[in-house]
């Protein structure tokens, strides 16, 4: 029987397929867990791409800092309307992660959002280092 993969293995593999294969060395019972992490990193990641202007980017930004509120201060049954929340209010309930993690992602992501150069290193490397999960 062919090995299943889940929606959040399926989501990391085509759209992050480095980290998606850097997975299959994690332990079999954590991987669920990297692999919903990885596809929220991913669904932030790529809304600069999906809007035609700036502020509608910044508006699915806001979706997700909302869905990050949601998920600290709501009960795990209220979180049933997105696949990747419900998953990841789980895996944040699980190994207790902080919000601040999850912030700070999409806060640095809000930098995809201009459409100007870095204006030097630092803020180059601020960058990266908020865009890694």
């Amino acid at each position: 029987m062919p090995n299943v993969l889940s929606y959040m293995a399926k989501e990391t593999r085509s759209q992050d397929r480095d980290r998606f294969l850097c997975t299959l060395f994690a332990p079999a019972d954590c991987r669920e867990s990297i692999y919903t992490i990885l596809a929220f990193n991913s669904e932030i990641a790529k809304s600069r791409e999906m809007v035609t202007e700036s502020l509608l980017g910044e508006i699915r930004l806001q979706w997700w800092r909302d869905a990050i509120d949601h998920i600290y201060h709501a009960s795990n049954h209220d979180l049933q309307y997105n696949i990747i929340v419900k998953e990841l209010g789980k895996v944040i309930e699980k190994y207790n992660l902080s919000r601040a993690i999850f912030v700070r992602l999409i806060d640095t992501r809000s930098r995809d959002m201009v459409d100007k150069p870095f204006e030097d290193e630092i803020e180059y490397r601020e960058y990266a280092h908020g865009t890694t999960v």
